[in-house]
């Protein structure tokens, strides 16, 4: 990326099989599928039936920022299926579109084929190991970058930051990150923020597109080998009703076949 906002087209999103891509030449940002099986999507709610699935040959698509809020704004925020809160690529026609649906209604977004080009985030993205890794609390890291932020005199491309990690000591447990800021006037600031820890580092790396269509086969067997056990169990319990009825059952055909007095004899 060069930043130069007029040779690339930072004003869209790029919306490709598995990852949403976006950027304005400082900040990348990827989000990948969480792996639900788009067959799951109600496709056939209310105002959806003409939507049919995005050809094979479509590798892209880009949606404007506008469209992306938009589309944000309608996914379902309650849904009793978690599969409501996603959006359905598809087509309509000829034309690229999203759905989002609640399945009373449904809104389409349309979006466009490619139009100039997209930053390669292959070619920026670092292909070795990191160095070191740590976790950090999110809404901790928002907060202290909103005090940095607000810091006198602080810009947009002369806020930079300096992190410094430390190894920790086993003794005392993890040490605190450092962060140090500075402004135009010479003032100084420095902040401690707490790592997490006892997170596996995997469940938040990508998946590649094998692993991904891997972890949707094994969730469909899954669904399979469930269905498959429910209805063995359901057999199971109708046989056991079954015999619990067959002594009655035989008891009565005997009496219908050999019929005996309605009274001992002597009794009336």
């Amino acid at each position: 990326m060069t930043g130069d906002e007029g040779h690339y087209h930072l004003d869209q999103m790029k919306i490709t099989k598995h990852v949403a891509q976006a950027t304005n030449g400082w900040i990348a940002v990827e989000v990948q599928t969480n792996g639900e099986d788009p067959n799951l999507f109600p496709s056939k709610s209310a105002g959806m039936k003409a939507i049919t699935p995005v050809a094979d040959d479509v590798e892209e698509i880009r949606i404007s920022k506008e469209t992306a809020d938009g589309i944000f704004k309608a996914l379902p925020r309650n849904g009793h299926l978690p599969v409501l809160q996603n959006a359905m690529v598809g087509a309509d026609g000829e034309d690229s579109v999203i759905a989002v649906t609640d399945l009373d209604s449904s809104r389409i977004f349309r979006a466009h084929g490619p139009s100039g080009n997209f930053p390669d985030l292959d070619a920026v993205r670092p292909k070795q190991e990191p160095v070191a890794a740590f976790f950090m609390d999110a809404y901790l890291l928002n907060e202290l970058l909103k005090v940095i932020r607000d810091f006198k005199g602080i810009k947009r491309q002369e806020s930079c930051l300096l992190f410094e990690v430390y190894e920790n000591d086993l003794k005392k447990g993890n040490l605190p990150i450092s962060v140090h800021a500075k402004n135009e006037t010479g003032q100084k600031l420095r902040a401690l923020v707490m790592p997490m820890h006892g997170e596996n580092a995997d469940d938040f790396r990508f998946l590649s597109e094998k692993q991904i269509e891997a972890q949707q086969k094994a969730a469909k067997e899954a669904e399979e080998t469930a269905a498959l056990e429910e209805a063995k169990r359901q057999h199971e319990q109708q046989q056991e009703a079954e015999k619990e009825e067959e002594p009655e059952d035989a008891l009565q055909e005997l009496a219908d076949k050999y019929p005996g007095p309605t009274s001992l004899p002597g009794v009336e």
